[in-house]
This record gives C-alpha cells, sequence and structure tokens, in this order.
C-alpha cells in the first residue's frame, strides 16, 4: 500500500519534467543513467519513483536481487514526443536502416539496443502502471544481451515474452499490480485466441525479428499475448532459472533452434504441437 501512494502522482511528475526537458530540446531528451552496484544501493524500497533515474534504478535493482539478472553498468535513456521523433532518433543515434526504424517507429512504444532505451513520452501520462511495464519490458531486454553478451541468436517471441514477464514481476514487487491477476488476465485472453479453429502457430516465423515485427503489425497486442502464453508454459514447466540459462547459452553463437532443444529438453515444433494440443482439449 505505501509503494502504490508513493506512486500516485507519477505520471504527473513525470509529464510536467518532460515537458519542460523535450520543449527544451526540440521534443526529445538524453539522459545517461549510471546502474552500478553502489548506485543500486541507493534504489530501496521507499526510493521516490517519479523521476527518470529513480524509475530506472529501482527497476534495474529488481531485476538484479529478486530476479537474479544482469544489468549493463549504466544506460543511456532516449525519450521522444512522436513517433517521428523516435524514428529519427533510431537512425541517426543508433545507426538503424531507415526502412527498419520507419517500421518500428509506426508501432513501437518502446525499443531497447545496445544499452540505449528509445521510449515515446507520452506513453508516461498514461500513468504509472503502463510506464512502469514499459520501461521494465526495455529494461529486460538489456538484461537478455548481457545474459548473451550480445552475440546470441534467441528466439524473438521467447525474448519478448520473457521480457513482459519480468514487467509483471516488476509490478507486482513495486506494489503496483498484482502478479497473479495480471498473468490470469493476458494469459485467457491469449488462450482464446490460440482456441480459434482458424489460428495458427509459426514459432519458426515468431522467432525471426522480422517474422515477430510483421505479426505485431498485423496483429497488435495479441502476438504479444501469444508470446506471453508460450513463455508462461515453458517457465512453468521449467522454472525462470532454465529460460535464464537460455538466453545465457546464446552467447555462445549456437543455431536457435538447436539452443532451444537444449535449454528445454525437446524441439520447437514439438513444444508447439503441444500447446496446440492443450488448446484443443481446452475447447
Amino acid at each position: 500500500m505505501r509503494a502504490m501512494r508513493a506512486l500516485v502522482p507519477l505520471g504527473g511528475v513525470i509529464a510536467l519534467a518532460l515537458a519542460v526537458l523535450l520543449t527544451s530540446d526540440q521534443g526529445r531528451a538524453v539522459l545517461t543513467i549510471p546502474l552500478e552496484p553502489l548506485s543500486l544501493g541507493f534504489a530501496s524500497d521507499a526510493a521516490p519513483l517519479a523521476t527518470y533515474e529513480g524509475t530506472v534504478r529501482r527497476i534495474a535493482r529488481v531485476l538484479s536481487e529478486d530476479l537474479d539478472l544482469p544489468v549493463p553498468d549504466r544506460i543511456t535513456l532516449h525519450l521522444y514526443e512522436t513517433p517521428r521523433l523516435l524514428e529519427r532518433g533510431l537512425v541517426h543515434e543508433l545507426g538503424v536502416a531507415p526502412d527498419l526504424a520507419a517500421r518500428l517507429s509506426g508501432f513501437a512504444a518502446g525499443l531497447a539496443l545496445d544499452r540505449h532505451v528509445l521510449l515515446l513520452e507520452p506513453e508516461a501520462r498514461r500513468g504509472a502502471r503502463e510506464w512502469l511495464r514499459l520501461v521494465a519490458h526495455e529494461m529486460a531486454h538489456l538484461s537478455q544481451a548481457e545474459l548473451a553478451t550480445r552475440e546470441g541468436r534467441t528466439a524473438q517471441w521467447l525474448a519478448e515474452g520473457m521480457a513482459d514477464w519480468v514487467a509483471y514481476a516488476v509490478l507486482d514487487r513495486l506494489g503496483v499490480q498484482a502478479r497473479g491477476r495480471e498473468r490470469a488476465l493476458v494469459l485467457e485472453e491469449a488462450r482464446r485466441e490460440i482456441e480459434d479453429p482458424g489460428f495458427a502457430l509459426d514459432l519458426a516465423a515468431l522467432g525471426e525479428p522480422r517474422g515477430f515485427l510483421d505479426a505485431s503489425r498485423r496483429d497488435g497486442v495479441a502476438t504479444y499475448r501469444l508470446a506471453f502464453l508460450l513463455t508462461d508454459a515453458l517457465i512453468d514447466r521449467h522454472g525462470f532459472p532454465r529460460v535464464v540459462d537460455y538466453f545465457r547459452a546464446a552467447g555462445g553463437g549456437a543455431d536457435r533452434d538447436e539452443l532451444f532443444s537444449r535449454a528445454f529438453g525437446q524441439s520447437v515444433e514439438e513444444f508447439a504441437r503441444q500447446m496446440l494440443a492443450t488448446a484443443g482439449r481446452r475447447g
């Protein structure tokens, strides 16, 4: 309860602070935030979350201490007023190809790349829950990169599903949204979709970054719900540490399908058939 009361003014405070920052720099702001163990030591449960640094450090501490995930020693936080400015930032600040930047900025509220987190500022005005969930999701991707030493080729659906699972854990830990309730709502929606007779589960396509991007642009949030359903099933069977080990093993450059088989004891195709069979029994 105490944490929840502290979070109530977050949206208004962030919006006010960003109005000054973004106006002064043509709709964008860039902050470098240290995340060394010493700085995280000050990110206690009572630490304020109404600043960018406080929010990022508090989430980083949950990732590190509660979930045993690595975090980089610092991140650069980029905030943009509009999707168009986000697109420009991807191209000019991070070197993303213009066509890919245009596709990403067309639907993404946040992105994580090479210790950079890029976010649309208007998301902060939606309230503490949505903002913290977005930041935690993107920071989970940075943890995945740290685990794989930025060299692995993991399945994109598992990367996105794990990032959502971590984000819900962060919301629960910070007292914003109980994980059990959030999980139940998302899983129920995803199960309805997978039980549809016309549904096709193509994990090969969803495993590729471009394939997952295309599905997200076509189906919206349903793609992320599906990724969460699949990841939650793996965690339910094998535990969260096994998923963490999957990303850690990716640093060796193994083939994506081989990596999955080693981590979970079955092929991706077998896992997909099991998930569809489970959906059929429910129906």
